[in-house]
């Protein structure tokens, strides 16, 4: 069994993750604050039923949010780790010569 890894690619990839983490992150504090700002102007039990439905997802998004990061960081060290195995593996088999 031949396994390979393109560790360039995996490395940017889980870079790429943990920076569209931080987007919706923003993007989530961008919406929050744009909800209360329409709570201003719109009043009734019509709004306060949708604040209250968007309200109660935020915490969900923002665990999504985590994880995505989480991910991108398990992405990015393990890049870096096989990259270091390999070359490690490398050295060994030069050194053999």
């Amino acid at each position: 069994m031949h396994i390979q890894a393109n560790y360039d690619h995996i490395l940017q990839e889980g870079q790429n993750l943990q920076q569209q983490a931080q987007d919706c992150r923003s993007r989530i504090r961008q919406l929050a604050a744009t909800m209360e700002q329409t709570a201003e102007i719109w009043q009734g039990e019509d709004c306060q039923t949708f604040m209250s439905q968007a309200r109660s997802l935020q915490p969900h998004l923002i665990r999504l949010t985590e994880i995505m990061s989480q991910y991108g960081d398990t992405l990015t060290r393990t890049a870096q780790i096989y990259r270091q195995l390999q070359q490690d593996r490398a050295a060994q088999a030069a050194r053999l010569l």
